[in-house]
C-alpha cells in the first residue's frame, strides 16, 4: 500500500517493495537495456557466424579443430538468443537483494534541494544534480541516479498539485526516451533468412560428405567437391562483409566511445573474409576435369606439374558419384571393357622394348667410353 502526504512545499511519499513495483521495476530495466541487448545480441549472433564460417572452411581442408570451431559458435548463438532472459534473471537477483536490504518499505521526502531517503538503516539526501534521467513508464515516474538507482513515484495516488511540485522539482533533470520497440526491418529479416538458409545448406552438404557411404574406386563428382564449396565460400564472404557492416552500424548507434569497438569487429571480419578468399584459391587450384562420354563412362584428367597429364576412366554411379574403371591412355580411351589388369598388362608390354632399347643405349655408350679411356 502506498501513502503520500503533502505538506510545506514537500512530499512525503511512503513506497512498499511489492511484486506490481517488482515487475515495473523489470520493465523498465529491459527498456532501458534495449540498446546495449542489441549490441551484445548482435556481437554474438555475428561472432557465432563468424565462428561457424571458419569451421565449414576447416572441415573442407582437414583441419582438425573444425568441431571445435562448430562447437564454439553454437555456444556464442545460444548465449546471443538468451540474452534477454538472461538480463532478466541478472535484474530479478538484483531487485530481490534490494528488496531484502529495503525491508520492503521506504519513505522518500521530495522538496527543492533534493530527496530524503529514509529507511530502517537510516536517511541519505540526495540533491537533484546526483539524478541523471527521469522519464514515465506505465502509471509511474521514474528517476535515475548516476549509480543507476532508480526512484518509482505512482502518479496515481498523487493528488494534482502533488504531481505539479514533483514536476517542478525535477523540471531540470535529463528527460529519458525509452525505445518501446525492438522490431526487425524487413531487410534485417531477409539477411536473417538468408544466412540461417545458407548454415542450413552448409551443415546439409557436410553431412552428406561425411555421411555417404563411398565404396572403394567412387569419388564425388567435381560439381560436389569443387564448385559447391566455391559457391558457399563466395556466399558465406558475403555475408560476413555484409553482417560485419550492419554490426558497425549497430555498434555506433547504441554505444558511446565505440571506435575501439568497431576497428576490432573490422579486424576480425576482414580476417574471416580472407580466408574466405583463400579457401576459393585453394579450392579453385584443383584442375581436374571430366569428360563425358557417350557410353555412360567418364574420364578425369589430372594435370602434373611438369609432366604428362593423367587420366582416369570412371563409371556414372548416380548424381553424386563416379566408379573407378580402370587407368586411361587419353580423353579417347573410354573402351569400358577393358579392365585395369588389362590395362596394367599392356602397360608394361608396351614399355618392356622401350626398356630394352634403353638398356642397348646406355651399353653401348659405356663401350665407347670404355674404348676412350
Amino acid at each position: 500500500m502506498v501513502v503520500e502526504e503533502f505538506h510545506d512545499q514537500k512530499i512525503i511519499y511512503h513506497l512498499n517493495i511489492d511484486e506490481e513495483v517488482n515487475n515495473i521495476l523489470m520493465h523498465l530495466s529491459s527498456l532501458k537495456t534495449i540498446k546495449t541487448n542489441r549490441v551484445i545480441k548482435g556481437t554474438t549472433l555475428v561472432g557465432a557466424f563468424y565462428i561457424f564460417s571458419l569451421a565449414f572452411y576447416s572441415y573442407l581442408f582437414h583441419i582438425l579443430f573444425a568441431w571445435i570451431f562448430l562447437l564454439l559458435s553454437i555456444g556464442f548463438a545460444a548465449i546471443g538468443l538468451s540474452v534477454e532472459k538472461l538480463q532478466k534473471v541478472f535484474m530479478r537477483a538484483i531487485i530481490n537483494k534490494e528488496k531484502q536490504k529495503m525491508n520492503n518499505e521506504r519513505k522518500y521526502v521530495f522538496s527543492k534541494e533534493g530527496v530524503d531517503i529514509v529507511t530502517q538503516a537510516g536517511a541519505t539526501h540526495n540533491y537533484w544534480s546526483s539524478f541523471v534521467n527521469k522519464g514515465e513508464i506505465e502509471n509511474h515516474i521514474y528517476l535515475v541516479r548516476k549509480d543507476n538507482k532508480v526512484i518509482l513515484i505512482n502518479k496515481n495516488v498523487l493528488s494534482e498539485n502533488e504531481l505539479l511540485l514533483l514536476r517542478s522539482f525535477i523540471q531540470d533533470i535529463e528527460t529519458e526516451q525509452l525505445e518501446t520497440e525492438n522490431k526487425m526491418s524487413f531487410k534485417m529479416k531477409a539477411l536473417v533468412v538468408v544466412t540461417m538458409i545458407t548454415i542450413i545448406v552448409s551443415l546439409i552438404y557436410t553431412g552428406i560428405k561425411i555421411g555417404y557411404p563411398l565404396s572403394n574406386g567412387e569419388i564425388f563428382r567435381l560439381w560436389f567437391i569443387r564448385t559447391v564449396p566455391i559457391i558457399q565460400f563466395l556466399i558465406l564472404q558475403c555475408l560476413n562483409i555484409i553482417w560485419t557492416c550492419v554490426l558497425s552500424r549497430t555498434i555506433k548507434k547504441n554505444k558511446k566511445k565505440s571506435l575501439l569497438k568497431r576497428i576490432f569487429l573490422w579486424a576480425v571480419g576482414i580476417i574471416v573474409v580472407l580466408t574466405m578468399a583463400l579457401g576459393i584459391f585453394v579450392t579453385m587450384l584443383n584442375e581436374d576435369s571430366e569428360h563425358y562420354n557417350s557410353n555412360g563412362t567418364v574420364i578425369v584428367k589430372t594435370p602434373v606439374w611438369l609432366d604428362k597429364p593423367s587420366y582416369r576412366l570412371y563409371k556414372e554411379e548416380n548424381i553424386l558419384v563416379l566408379r573407378f574403371l580402370r587407368n586411361a591412355d587419353g580423353i579417347d580411351d573410354i573402351n569400358a571393357s577393358t579392365t585395369q589388369q588389362e590395362y596394367i598388362d599392356k602397360y608394361i608390354a608396351n614399355a618392356v622394348p622401350d626398356f630394352k632399347i634403353s638398356l642397348m643405349m646406355a651399353g653401348r655408350a659405356g663401350y665407347l667410353f670404355y674404348m676412350m679411356f
